[in-house]
């Protein structure tokens, strides 16, 4: 089953009813259309006297469907991203880990990399076990070697983690993008009242 279909019919309606009225409201406050007449329901609106009635109307429907969208989003979209997010952080963990445990060590070492969740609470440690073993006629005890992920590092997993979903999966277009759209109209018509007051 894909992680669309496992999504409500009502959030997917949100998402289209918060794109269609983006897209409007960036058409008409973009394009400075003058609304003559209007077809609403069947009756036909002709030579309003008061055209910014039907824009202020139409940011209304914008702040409801955002709303709206925002609810559901929060429910059933969210968890969905996070997994998304903490499934591909924790291969570049594991990742990590295994690198770290050849240059300590070698392949017959063990390391115990936490997952994602696990890391923030241990602060962002993990420990390689090196076994007992012969070397050149001495034997070297089985240690435990723990490592630290350096703020680097950990900055590096985000911004690599982020950036790799955010172009290689469907989920953020899918679910994050109704949200920029939306808010790419909120500042577009806050820049032309400000530089209108101005």
């Amino acid at each position: 089953m894909s992680q669309e279909s496992q999504l409500s019919e009502v959030f997917i309606k949100q998402r289209r009813n918060l794109l269609l009225i983006s897209c409007i409201l960036i058409f008409i406050t973009y394009t400075n259309i003058d609304i003559q007449d209007i077809s609403l329901l069947g009756i036909k609106l002709k030579n309003s006297s008061n055209p910014d009635a039907i824009i202020w109307a139409a940011w209304s429907i914008f702040l409801y469907f955002t709303i709206r969208y925002y609810q559901y989003f929060v429910q059933e979209a969210y968890p969905v991203l996070i997994k998304t997010f903490t499934t591909h952080i924790d291969n570049r963990i594991a990742n990590f880990s295994r690198k770290q445990m050849l240059i300590v060590s070698d392949n017959q070492s063990t390391y115990e990399p936490n997952p994602y969740n696990g890391l923030m609470n241990t602060n962002w440690s993990f420990q390689i076990n090196v076994p007992k073993k012969r070397i050149l006629g001495k034997t070297r005890e089985a240690e435990t070697i723990d490592c630290q992920f350096t703020k680097r590092e950990i900055l590096s997993l985000y911004v690599k983690s982020l950036v790799y979903i955010t172009f290689h999966h469907h989920n953020v277009s899918d679910y994050l993008f109704p949200f920029l759209l939306a808010l790419s109209c909120v500042i577009y018509k806050a820049f032309s009242i400000f530089t209108f007051v101005t």
